[in-house]
């Protein structure tokens, strides 16, 4: 009866150490399929973006703003090819001075505050004006500047207005430079002592207006009015 339990564990222990052998093998052929310890971590790792990846997005990103400015841009510049283009028109102050442009004409006025507004609208009409308030001045201007016309006052001090009208028409220089005498002296022997002495025209200012001696400039250079 021992011999019987003895040889039963022997028999035993021999299975079992069997098991064991064949466990092993199994291990030793697939060692890749051995299932993983308690707490052992999943070899599996996240996807990692490399520097080649940034890069090329950020390349994306790069072109992609590139294109939206670039269409901002030829929409903008579309909408300004729609807009009719400026007319380069003439101001009203180069129509007006265009026709007279070069002419100068030297103002004779002892009232200096008449003076600025024949001065004024003169050269709003574009004339080139020179401006003196005596006889003395006016003689040594005319021989300077050269005037296409003298506006010439009567009554001034140093030199009358008659006496600048006689010296000027006996200087070559300034012998056939038109004058146009502008004065209060309304009589006629005063109109007649100044076409004697040749005067162009004679303009009493109590009788006209700034437009009418425009225009009786504008006559005597040869230019509509």
């Amino acid at each position: 009866m021992q011999d019987q339990e003895d040889t039963q564990d022997q028999q035993d222990q021999e299975n079992n150490q069997g098991q064991y052998d064949n466990t092993d093998a199994q291990s030793q052929e697939n060692p890749g399929e051995a299932a993983p310890s308690f707490g052992q971590e999943s070899s599996e790792q996240p996807d990692i973006i490399s520097d080649g990846d940034l890069d090329d997005h950020q390349d994306n990103h790069d072109e992609q703003f590139e294109q939206h400015q670039d269409g901002e841009q030829n929409e903008a510049h579309e909408e300004n090819s729609d807009a009719p283009a400026a007319e380069d028109t003439p101001s009203q102050e180069d129509e007006i001075a265009s026709p007279v442009l070069g002419k100068k004409i030297l103002l004779v006025e002892d009232d200096e505050a008449l003076a600025a507004v024949y001065r004024s609208r003169l050269e709003l009409e574009g004339f080139e004006i020179h401006e003196v308030h005596n006889g003395e001045e006016a003689l040594q201007a005319a021989k300077d500047v050269q005037p296409d016309l003298i506006l010439l006052d009567a009554m001034m001090p140093k030199i009358s207005g008659f006496d600048v009208l006689d010296i000027l028409r006996h200087t070559p220089e300034t012998a056939n430079v038109r004058v146009v005498m502008l004065t209060a002296l309304s009589q006629p022997k005063d109109k007649e002592k100044a076409e004697s002495l040749g005067v162009d025209d004679y303009l009493v200012k109590s009788q006209v207006v700034i437009g009418d001696v425009v225009d009786r400039v504008k006559h005597h250079l040869g230019m509509a009015s």
